[in-house]
């Protein structure tokens, strides 16, 4: 994405009467909405530089919503994916 707004997203979940607003930290293919040391598949190399996990954290926190994170350790971006390694 260019523009992030994650007050703007947890405002309208809010005030649609959710109570907890759950993101994908990393999907299965192995994509990182955080800027990581450990891969150069994340958000470090798209247009948008920022930390996206740390904002909607921040701003579930702001706006009162719990947070659920989903992290997947399956990862078919990873060299060993599907390997006896």
């Amino acid at each position: 994405p260019g523009k992030v707004n994650t007050d703007e997203w947890c405002r309208v979940a809010k005030a649609a009467g959710m109570k907890y607003i759950v993101l994908t930290t990393k999907h299965h293919d192995g994509f990182c909405l955080w800027p990581s040391k450990y891969t150069d598949y994340s958000v470090q190399a798209s247009p948008y530089k920022g930390d996206l996990v740390a904002e909607v954290a921040n701003s579930a926190a702001k706006h009162g919503l719990k947070l659920g994170l989903y992290y997947s350790i399956w990862d078919r971006n990873n060299r060993l994916h599907d390997t006896n390694e």
